[in-house]
């Protein structure tokens, strides 16, 4: 009876303990501007951009690995993203972003390097990135 009542309450405090360790799975976390978060996961390497929907609820906008990002004119937000060996630059509407529209709506697109300095320059965007500490 002794062991049986243990056994249980053993459990009871693992399962506390398992949930207790899920509640925040930011390993890093540092607001960009406005509902925008540079985030680093507990369970992934890397820093990914998030968009805050509530105290501790986010939702992915740019993945992992963020190496520089800038906000342009205080409605694009631009990041440079190393994939493998290429380097892709994700640019976001952030005024068509609430947090809860499709993807469609707030990316502009994603760019290699040399196609977004053409679109850079069409657009006579003037870019300074802040470089990422990992």
């Amino acid at each position: 009876m002794r062991c049986a009542i243990f056994n249980r309450y053993f459990f009871i405090a693992i399962i506390c303990f398992s949930f207790h360790s899920c509640g925040d799975i930011s390993a890093y976390k540092k607001k960009i501007s406005g509902s925008y978060y540079l985030l680093q996961s507990e369970m992934e390497p890397g820093l990914h951009i998030s968009y805050k929907i509530s105290d501790n609820s986010f939702i992915g906008r740019i993945p992992a690995d963020v190496k520089e990002y800038c906000i342009v004119k205080d409605s694009l937000l631009i990041a440079k993203v190393q994939s493998d060996s290429n380097v892709k630059v994700y640019v976001l509407n952030m005024k068509a972003d609430d947090g809860y529209v499709d993807q469609n709506i707030y990316l502009v697109d994603i760019f290699d390097t040399t196609s977004f300095e053409l679109w850079r320059k069409k657009n006579t965007l003037r870019v300074d990135f802040i470089k990422v500490k990992q």
